[in-house]
């Protein structure tokens, strides 16, 4: 029995490395994630469909932070850090026609 419970746990020794040694990350995956950049901008650079989402969502909040996306040249949307009541900030994003998205990885 003791050999039993031995062998089956060497086994799953040697599929577990099997495993780790011959994942692999893609070098595309690593050139889209490090292809993208973010410029910041002034609050009035915002568009006035965005200043309206965050005043209707996020009553009372306060735009401290703005910025634009981009992957490669190509604008993909924007950042807008803001402030609520409680001095805790929040990160909103928006597509690049200035609706709400849940990020910028499009």
């Amino acid at each position: 029995m003791k050999k039993s419970i031995l062998m089956l746990g060497l086994s799953l020794l040697s599929v577990g490395s099997y495993a780790i040694s011959n994942t692999s990350v893609s070098p595309t995956i690593i050139f889209g994630i490090q292809d993208k950049t973010k410029q910041e901008i002034g609050v009035d650079e915002l568009p006035e469909n965005v200043k309206e989402s965050i005043a209707k969502h996020h009553k009372g909040a306060v735009i401290s932070k703005a910025y634009k996306w981009y992957r490669g040249d190509t604008f993909i949307g924007y950042e807008v850090v803001i402030t609520q009541d409680d001095k805790k900030d929040e990160v909103v994003k928006f597509d690049k026609d200035g609706k709400l998205a849940k990020g910028l990885d499009n």
